[in-house]
This record gives C-alpha cells, sequence and structure tokens, in this order.
C-alpha cells in the first residue's frame, strides 16, 4: 500500500513537470545579444507555466525574458518546430511604467536571413495584465518552422538602442512547440523519491 502511494505521488510530480504546472519564472537577458548573430536563444526557457500576464499561458509554450539596456538593441532568438502556420506572439510588458527607466518600446521580427516579417510600437486597447500604457509593443502572427529572432528598441522620436537602466519583460509564446522538459528540480525530487522505493523494497526483503 505505501508502495503504491510512493509510486502515485512521484509519477504526479513527474506528470506535474512535463505538463508545466510550476510557478511561472522570468528569465534574465545575457549579455553580449546586441546583433542577430549574437542574439540570445530562449528555446530551453519555455514553458506551460500559468502566468497572468501572458494569453493562454498554461496551453501556449512561452518564455518570459527581463531585459534591460546598456545603449544598445537586444536581440533573441527562438525556433517555431510545428507544420504549417504556427501562432506567435509577442508582448512587452512592464515596459512604459512613467518612471525613470521606462520604455517606449518596439519589436521586430526577423528570419534568419534577417528579412523584417513584421514589426510593433505601441499595445492596441483594451491592455493586458502587465501593461499600464498601450506604449509596450504586441505582435501577434503566424509562423512556419524555422528560426526567428526579435529586437527590442526604444521607439522614443525614432527606433533606437535602448539606453541604460531602462528595463522591460519580453514574452514570447509559440503554439505547437514540442512539450517542455521536467525541470531539474522535478527530476531531482523523481530520483528521490525511486531511490526511496528502492531501498525499502531491499529492507523489507532483508
Amino acid at each position: 500500500m505505501k508502495k503504491g502511494l510512493a509510486t502515485n505521488l512521484i509519477l504526479g510530480v513527474l506528470m506535474a513537470g512535463v505538463s508545466g504546472v510550476s510557478h511561472a519564472t522570468v528569465i534574465t537577458e545575457i549579455e553580449p545579444n546586441d546583433t542577430l548573430s549574437a542574439a540570445q536563444n530562449v528555446d530551453a526557457s519555455f514553458s506551460l507555466d500559468s502566468a497572468a500576464n501572458i494569453e493562454n499561458s498554461t496551453t501556449i509554450p512561452h518564455v518570459s525574458i527581463a531585459g534591460t539596456g546598456n545603449g544598445t538593441y537586444d536581440w533573441f532568438k527562438f525556433t517555431v518546430s510545428g507544420t504549417g502556420n504556427n501562432f506567435v506572439l509577442l508582448d512587452i510588458d512592464y515596459g512604459a511604467e512613467g518612471d525613470a527607466s521606462s520604455i517606449d518600446s518596439i519589436v521586430r521580427l526577423y528570419d534568419i536571413l534577417e528579412n523584417e516579417l513584421a514589426m510593433n510600437d505601441d499595445k492596441a486597447n483594451p491592455l493586458d495584465y502587465g501593461s499600464i500604457s498601450n506604449l509596450d509593443s504586441w505582435l501577434a502572427t503566424t509562423l512556419s518552422a524555422g528560426s526567428y529572432y526579435v529586437r527590442v528598441g526604444d521607439f522614443g522620436y525614432s527606433d533606437m538602442p535602448i539606453s541604460l537602466g531602462r528595463d522591460y519583460t519580453l514574452n514570447i509564446s509559440v503554439d505547437n512547440r514540442m512539450a517542455p522538459v521536467p525541470e531539474p528540480a522535478t527530476m531531482l525530487l523523481m530520483g528521490t523519491g525511486l531511490a526511496g522505493l528502492i531501498g525499502a523494497r531491499r529492507k523489507k526483503k532483508a
């Protein structure tokens, strides 16, 4: 009975890791990511974590990146793996906060050959959670399988690099990606539980 209960507990934890039912996380921008060739690859950080500021967060894989300006553009790379046309959403949050760190964001989407596919400066009303101003960018499109790049800049009076200290959160949602793998902590917990089961079984036989 105890063995069955422990086994079910471990399986439950493992399934939670696979389905992404856990606390939402935000990764940090890693410099230098100032050009397309040096873009930060965020593929490994997609999840189905529940996130109040992201549309359909538990059904569409997504990643959130906290970025801070250093006088350059910020570049990020992601992969679309599904066949046909796949829904993709780029959403800036916490950019135009009305303080010294505010940014009037502009996002541009490129393919692997650096051809611009789409861009957005302002978010339409009604605003989503995470934004108090329509100066935060919001771009929805569909893409075929392949590698793509996002460039974040500061619109200001023109499209320019992000000034030092100005910050934002970029959310990238990509439909039809492969299911996220369990987080390392989940795998460790599962391994510990399995080891405990084996030990208990050997002790019982002894």
